[in-house]
């Protein structure tokens, strides 16, 4: 009686191997949408924060040239946020060249074309960094993309230099191109500056904290 009483209740209160498998997938095909659902949600949160973000620099560069007549020029870019300059717009004697992506400092490029910002016939300059965001008078948090990386700041050099300031509206050297050199929402090759989220990969920008994210691909 009592070995029956033993085997009655294993067999009662035990699963075989087929019924936990069962129960896996079950429990698979009921967590994959949930899964799916938070990593929506998390995207369309980190879209959130960039675009919001690049709302309120754009609105600040914007309100800078017309308060001064010209814009700021970039920040150094690897600065931690302790480091004496860290947010302010760097000294035309500081800039480098720029040799292909990332660079620390801010940089110097041939833009898309001469303006007439200039007598010469040679395209204007842009220059690359970080946001000077206590020269335009914004909290630095929002320098950061979603993804908690820096936001790059581009802008055509003719238009910082105080000297010709007010600056014209045609003197933008900018083009913005896709990733297979298509030119990007008809920028026309004039764009005055461009804000730029380098994305989940974080290739040839730096951290919060100042460290370069990810060495840009050759």
């Amino acid at each position: 009686m009592q070995k029956g009483k033993l085997t009655t209740i294993n067999a009662e209160s035990g699963f075989s191997l087929i019924e936990l498998a069962m129960l896996l997938v079950i429990l698979g095909l009921l967590l994959t949408p949930f899964l799916h659902f938070l990593s929506l949600d998390r995207h369309q949160r980190i879209v959130a924060t960039t675009e919001g973000n690049l709302r309120i620099i754009d609105s600040a560069l914007s309100k800078y040239a017309v308060r001064t007549g010209y814009y700021p020029r970039p920040a150094v870019r690897n600065l931690s946020r302790s480091a004496v300059g860290f947010g302010q717009d760097v000294a035309l004697a500081s800039v480098v060249a720029c040799t292909g992506g990332g660079e620390p400092l801010v940089c110097r490029t041939n833009g898309a074309r001469d303006t007439s910002a200039d007598a010469d016939s040679i395209v204007d300059p842009v220059l690359i960094g970080d946001i000077p965001f206590a020269e335009i008078g914004v909290p630095q948090k929002f320098i950061l993309d979603g993804y908690s990386n820096r936001i790059t700041y581009a802008v055509s050099e003719r238009m910082t230099d105080t000297a010709l300031s007010p600056v014209q509206d045609d003197w933008g050297a900018i083009e913005v191109l896709d990733g297979s050199g298509g030119n990007h929402q008809d920028t026309n090759r004039n764009a005055h500056y461009v804000l730029v989220s380098h994305g989940n990969n974080g290739e040839g920008t730096y951290s919060s904290e100042g460290g370069l994210t990810n060495a840009c691909n050759a």
